[in-house]
């Protein structure tokens, strides 16, 4: 874990270091020159803060009290896909959701972090032109969330790796898109610490399908 943590810190450390030291150095830099090299450096910091913050949700997730409340499922989903949607649009991707009202007791700030995490995830697998499905439904005993995409897919033999802090798929593909292989992970701790489960079907070059199933709070109760 600290071996992976270490490289992934030190990716966009080089660069920001590598392009602070050109504009330090460089007696003669054009103006474009400058505003790319300040773009790559902004990218790359925010990169790291992205980084950091997600490891420490990851860290804490199950060593903090969590403040349970009873949340509506869909009207959560609801809330998050607005959110998100923007930014979907932005990459030529569709974000729909079909939701079925259930209730369950969560901590309302690390479900949005789950949701958030898991349509980001499709969002970064998906090519412009494509869409995810978030749906909500309830069965006999559990709320049944599922953030479905039409991307990349994953390769079967990797699919039980994913779940695992810095695993990545396909490595260029995931740290150009500011990703470092944490958000799975921060999920599958988040739905495990509302006694739920995370679980993941793909076909290459089909798409995805993440599940995620929390009991409903008339049975948790």
């Amino acid at each position: 874990f600290i071996a992976n943590m270490t490289h992934e810190l030190k990716t966009p450390l080089t660069s920001i270091l590598g392009f602070a030291d050109v504009l330090r150095v460089k007696p003669n830099v054009s103006e474009d020159e400058r505003r790319n090299y300040a773009d790559i450096i902004f990218a790359e910091a925010n990169r790291l803060k992205v980084l950091s913050s997600r490891l420490m949700e990851l860290i804490t997730v199950n060593e903090v009290e969590l403040h349970m409340t009873t949340v509506d499922v869909a009207k959560l989903l609801i809330r998050e896909t607005e959110v998100y949607r923007p930014i979907c649009e932005e990459a030529g991707v569709t974000l729909a959701t079909d939701l079925e009202t259930a209730v369950i007791q969560a901590d309302d700030t690390l479900m949005s972090t789950m949701i958030v995490n898991l349509i980001d995830n499709a969002k970064k697998a998906s090519n412009s032109g494509k869409k995810i499905l978030v749906s909500c439904k309830k069965t006999k005993h559990h709320a049944l969330i599922q953030v479905i995409d039409h991307g990349i897919g994953i390769p079967h033999e990797q699919l039980a790796y994913v779940t695992d802090a810095f695993y990545m798929v396909d490595k260029a593909r995931t740290r150009k898109a500011g990703g470092a292989g944490i958000g799975l992970a921060l999920c599958k701790a988040i739905a495990t610490a509302h006694h739920g489960e995370l679980h993941i079907e793909s076909n290459l070059n089909k798409g995805t399908t993440v599940s995620v199933s929390i009991p409903l709070y008339e049975r948790s109760e």
